[in-house]
């Protein structure tokens, strides 16, 4: 079997500590969400980033 891999880049960026932890509540309502699936903070911020992208997007 082939498996295609997308091409990603690692960044790195500061919170200050109010956002980082709405960032990590925001991680607990995905993980309610979707019981037994293994959600972590650079998840919620990757999925809170596409959001706000497609938002700003269709805005435009």
């Amino acid at each position: 079997m082939t498996t295609t891999k997308t091409k990603t880049k690692q960044i790195a960026i500061r919170f200050h500590e109010q956002t980082l932890e709405r960032v990590e509540a925001h991680a607990e309502r995905l993980k309610l969400a979707a019981p037994g699936v293994t959600i972590t903070r650079t998840d919620a911020v990757r999925a809170l980033l596409h959001e706000a992208l497609s938002r700003a997007e269709q805005g435009a």
